[in-house]
């Protein structure tokens, strides 16, 4: 309860273990596949649109911006202003970023190039 009188939310006791011992799996939780990254060369991966930005720098070595947004999609987006059309290619700093799969909704699959030299100063975009 707030100051007011009001319920802000719920706290049920599954909430409070969970905060002592970590996450219980159970019936009522989705299992979320990871997102995938399947590096293709030194320099090149096929990352899943859901795919965290630190965890694409951790295991990629790239140098995108972690602090604009969460995942490898809400970044292109973010950029972009738009959801863009496949084949679109967006540079930031050495790293290259083709949209290889997207819907009307949403980008799933992004094309990963990391680039031996530092970009320019601006995103570097491009159609297809």
């Amino acid at each position: 309860m707030d100051e007011y009188g009001g319920v802000a939310g719920i706290v049920t006791l599954e909430d409070i273990l969970e905060e002592i011992v970590g996450e219980i799996e159970d019936e009522y939780d989705r299992r979320r596949p990871q997102p995938l990254i399947r590096r293709l060369s030194p320099t090149e991966a096929s990352v899943g649109g859901d795919a965290e930005v630190r965890t694409v720098n951790r295991s990629l070595g790239a140098d995108l911006p972690e602090d604009q947004a969460v995942t490898i999609a809400g970044l292109v987006l973010e950029r972009l202003g738009d959801i863009p059309e496949i084949g679109t290619k967006l540079r930031i700093g050495r790293t290259e970023i083709v949209v290889e799969r997207a819907s009307a909704r949403e980008i799933t699959v992004v094309h990963l190039t990391l680039h031996p030299e530092t970009g320019p100063e601006e995103d570097l975009i491009s159609k297809e």
